[in-house]
């Protein structure tokens, strides 16, 4: 085996077992960026990386699921959300009212009101809206 071939193995098992580009690395004795260079450069590295990230996803289920099971109930509800869809934090958006509040909105700035009082927060973000008015030289003309 090369160097860089021992190198690239230590990485993945390091990733594997420590789950971060920056442990990897150290353990390999390499760089970061050398690392995602190799992640580039080489097809099958690059596979292995993402295997090791999956298997670190797989124990950190592991872990969670026996400590919810010791008693956790914060990675209790974690476990059941990510695997029980009736777990889930449920959001309905009535998409019919969000779209009449920004047509009113945008009435209201195509008027020439500016935000009305209640929106007043946003104004920041109203002001990258407004289209720029052309300057008055004083002359009558705008160029």
């Amino acid at each position: 085996m090369t160097n860089v071939t021992v190198k690239k193995k230590r990485f993945i098992e390091a990733l594997t077992a420590h789950g971060t580009v920056y442990h990897a690395a150290q353990a390999a004795g390499v760089s970061r960026w050398t690392a995602y260079r190799w992640r580039d450069n080489d097809p099958a590295f690059a596979q292995a990386w993402k295997d090791a990230l999956e298997d670190c996803a797989d124990i950190m289920e592991s872990s969670v699921y026996k400590r919810g099971l010791a008693g956790d109930s914060i990675l209790s509800m974690f476990w059941l959300k990510a695997h029980r869809p009736e777990f889930r934090d449920r959001v309905s958006v009535d998409v019919k009212a969000v779209q009449a509040e920004i047509a009113q909105l945008l009435q209201h700035l195509v008027a020439g009101n500016g935000l009305p009082p209640e929106m007043r927060v946003l104004q920041p973000a109203a002001r990258l809206l407004e289209a720029p008015k052309p300057k008055d030289s004083g002359n009558g003309s705008n160029s």
